[in-house]
């Protein structure tokens, strides 16, 4: 593929812990909602992470490869 029709997309992963307040979910979901509309077309995958679980290699991964089949 030529150079002058390749993009750039980009992964975004956010971490919103179980045990956050309440007020810290609402500030992180509009911070993370805004971010997402500016990138637009740019974000390939959104992959949240809740716990540390959601941070290991083989989920993100797993995650990554499920876009690619689509």
């Amino acid at each position: 593929m030529p150079p002058e029709s390749q993009s750039e997309r980009f992964n975004d992963y956010f971490r919103s812990p179980e045990e956050s307040s309440i007020k810290q979910r609402m500030v992180y979901s509009a911070s993370k909602d805004k971010f997402v509309h500016e990138l637009g077309d740019g974000l390939a995958k959104h992959i949240q992470a809740n716990d540390n679980g959601d941070l290991e290699w083989d989920y993100v991964l797993s995650k990554i490869s499920e876009h690619d089949r689509n």
